[in-house]
């Protein structure tokens, strides 16, 4: 694929030979974390492995749910709503032009710690 156009793209890997124009490339979460302001807004977009180390670092989650079942082996995490993020704001459900498959968007927020 090719980098994401209007934002800087950051491509985490263990490779460390990896190279990609139009992108910085990182080699580890410490790396990252250290690479990434706190105050910095950033998107994490995959993958399972990726969204299973970062998680509990999200404040927010912008999700895109298909309404369909698919076979799989890796998915995305399960989430607690009941204790760790609320709802904050869900789209209408959509229907692709190009299959038909319906889909929402969802916006989470983490919840207080009490």
């Amino acid at each position: 694929g090719k980098p994401l156009p209007g934002r800087e793209n950051i491509v985490l890997t263990r490779s460390k030979d990896y190279q990609a124009s139009g992108v910085t490339v990182i080699h580890s979460i410490d790396e990252l974390q250290k690479y990434i302001n706190s105050e910095q807004e950033a998107f994490i977009i995959g993958g399972a492995q990726l969204y299973e180390l970062l998680l509990t670092k999200a404040q927010s989650i912008y999700l895109t749910q298909i309404k369909k079942e698919f076979e799989g082996d890796v998915c995305f995490p399960e989430l607690d709503l009941k204790n760790d993020f609320q709802l904050v704001e869900e789209s209408p459900v959509f229907h692709s032009t190009k299959n038909e498959l319906p889909y929402q968007f969802i916006k989470l927020e983490r919840r207080p710690k009490l």
